[in-house]
């Protein structure tokens, strides 16, 4: 269905040689930052996917109980996906024009926004898991688990901060 929007977006033109070229007549989408704030917020693009990524290898290499856990094991995993992807869309960004197409836009700045929420739901899951571990299946190694509860809720805290970051930045569509 977005495919069709964004298709949409460009009308075919016939050349005088008989050749068809498209055009791009959909809406633009730039973002407005306040002067001199957009390079900051490029800095906290990269900042917040490399932050949670060293939070992310930091918890794996902990060795825990909660990381032979399915229930725990599972979303904790999952989570390198949305940051991989925030990894990609903080280059598109940095690469990006002013002025996006329909289709930039979706896969940078919309897909960015889809992924902090991924993000914040996995971890939160993991949160949610690990806490129910230490407290209701009992570990060998409490401290050890504690460490790894915390170093989750700092990951969740990385991603949390970063989507309020992300509401602050404005987007104006304009054709």
């Amino acid at each position: 269905m977005k495919h069709k929007k964004i298709l949409s977006d460009y009308t075919r033109q016939l050349g005088a040689d008989g050749r068809e070229s498209y055009t791009y007549t959909g809406p633009r989408y730039t973002l407005v930052f306040p002067p001199g704030k957009r390079g900051q917020m490029l800095l906290l693009c990269w900042i917040a996917p490399v932050a949670a990524l060293a939070l992310f290898l930091y918890m794996g290499f902990l060795g825990t109980e909660g990381t032979y856990t399915t229930y725990i094991a599972l979303p904790y995993i999952s989570i390198l996906m949305p940051i991989a992807l925030l990894l990609s869309d903080a280059y598109k960004l940095t690469i990006a024009k002013e002025s996006m197409k329909r289709a930039e836009f979706e896969r940078s700045v919309a897909q960015m926004r889809r992924c902090t929420i991924a993000g914040i739901a996995l971890a939160g899951i993991t949160l949610a898991g690990q806490t129910a571990l230490i407290f209701f299946a009992g570990v060998a190694d409490p401290p050890r688990e504690w460490l790894f509860w915390f170093l989750c809720l700092a990951l969740f805290s990385v991603f949390l901060w970063f989507f309020y970051a992300q509401k602050r930045v404005r987007v104006t569509i304009h054709r």
